[in-house]
């Protein structure tokens, strides 16, 4: 039997769209400075809704439909990691608290 992972609610990802902000080119978190190909970073390279890792390359540009693709991934990983971690019945605003916490505090 496969167990199904509780995803946010569509308000609780609106929301975490509208507090991150939706930036379609790689930027450096340090300093919200656009950062080209060749570019130096201070801090962390960033793009679409608060996306990070070795796939975010400076000069690079995305759609909203791909900022959008990043948000749905990077949030599948903190909902399955709240899911995993949490034993108690939440409701989903409680739910989407804790997710939207580990996306921004990281899961490890």
């Amino acid at each position: 039997m496969t167990s199904t992972v509780r995803r946010v609610s569509a308000e609780t990802r609106a929301k975490i769209t509208e507090w991150e902000g939706v930036v379609l080119y790689a930027y450096d978190a340090a300093n919200g400075r656009r950062v080209e190909a060749g570019g130096r970073v201070a801090g962390t390279l960033t793009i679409g809704v608060g996306h990070t890792g070795p796939d975010v390359r400076a000069g690079q540009t995305i759609t909203r439909q791909q900022a959008d693709d990043l948000l749905a991934r990077d949030l599948a990983k903190c909902e399955a990691a709240v899911s995993d971690a949490v034993k108690v019945s939440l409701s989903d605003q409680q739910f989407g608290t804790l997710v939207s916490f580990a996306f921004n505090a990281g899961i490890g």
